[in-house]
């Protein structure tokens, strides 16, 4: 649980605006953490078949590129912040 969980509510906010919030930012963190969970036992079972961890790290690293690229995709925020009322 690093930065990005940190930053999490921010991007939702900033992309999504605050209308589906939680259902938005639950479901995001339900995924990460079923992900978290499967991952070691998805690389200990490959280690089992095969003997190595080649596979599996070239899948997640698979993975890992298309998640830089959704993100890189993003573009503009479609919620910018609001100037304080003057």
């Amino acid at each position: 649980m690093g930065a990005e969980y940190s930053l999490l509510p921010y991007y939702i906010g900033r992309y999504f605006g605050v209308r589906a919030f939680g259902q938005l930012y639950g479901g995001i963190y339900a995924a990460a953490s079923i992900a978290g969970g499967l991952g070691p036992f998805i690389m200990g079972r490959t280690f089992e078949l095969t003997h190595s961890y080649g596979h599996a790290l070239a899948a997640l690293e698979v993975g890992i590129a298309i998640a830089i690229l959704c993100v890189a995709s993003l573009g503009k925020y479609v919620y910018t912040a609001q100037s304080p009322a003057q």
